[in-house]
């Protein structure tokens, strides 16, 4: 493997591709190149900027002309930007193909993230305890935890989605009234726990819903036809209260 240094990035080649590994300690502004010498960088890996709290801003250049295999899944590695507390902004690539667990956790100024329309997957606690995070494109996967504790997220990030995933917005405090899509056919129990800001909970499709009882084992229908209601029961809904999961049938 080989590594080369530009503007305080550490690039490491790896099976002719590029990878971001490392940058200076002090490192403000972290300018990141998408192709090097002529070969794609392909991803930010595991850890590469954590607990860098001196880092503000991160920008992508040197964008391909044309996107082929190399570039369509640039991956945001596990943890690699985990306690940049000093994040405010991130806009990534429109061809990134994943972003990893915990990738942005405890990044407490991060207000904006940007993320590509048709993002494939974004990994369980990717956002956790962003507590500044205003805004985020919409999520087409709704993994464990992925907004958990992200207090002053105001508007619900959800694409077309068939599930909401346990923790997923626990304890989103600003989060008034939200709408769930009528793709969701699943939200796991904790999935809102805490969100005591929520006042409507609309469903777009709130007939065929179901619970299951965990100690008694019994099904029984649930109305969602009230958006207020909707809001008490699920900002509470709690393995404690025996609750396994609100599906539809």
């Amino acid at each position: 493997m080989k590594t080369e240094r530009l503007d305080g990035i550490t690039y490491t080649l790896d099976d002719g591709k590029y990878y971001v590994t490392g940058h200076d300690a002090d490192v403000e502004s972290a300018i990141i190149r998408l192709t090097l010498n002529g070969i794609p960088v392909v991803g930010i890996a595991e850890e590469a900027f954590s607990h860098c709290t001196t880092l503000v801003t991160v920008e992508f250049v040197d964008h391909p002309d044309e996107i082929d295999d190399d570039f369509r899944n640039f991956e945001i590695g596990d943890y690699a930007f985990m306690g940049c507390s000093g994040l405010i902004s991130i806009e990534l690539p429109d061809f990134t193909g994943s972003v990893g667990r915990g990738a942005f956790h405890s990044c407490t100024s991060l207000v904006t993230a940007v993320l590509p329309y048709m993002l494939c997957y974004i990994a369980p606690y990717a956002f956790y305890q962003c507590t500044s995070l205003q805004m985020l494109s919409p999520l087409w996967n709704v993994a464990e935890g992925v907004c958990s504790h992200c207090a002053s997220l105001k508007a619900l990030p959800i694409g077309c989605v068939s599930e909401i995933d346990e923790d997923a917005f626990e304890h989103c405090d600003s989060l008034t009234e939200i709408t769930i899509p009528k793709s969701v056919k699943r939200i796991e129990a904790l999935a809102f726990r805490g969100c005591k800001g929520l006042t409507k909970v609309t469903f777009e499709s709130p007939n065929g819903w179901y619970s299951r009882n965990r100690y008694t084992d019994l099904e029984y229908n649930i109305d969602l036809s009230d958006p207020v209601k909707n809001a008490l029961s699920l900002s509470r809904m709690d393995f404690d209260d025996g609750v396994t999961a609100w599906y539809k049938k």
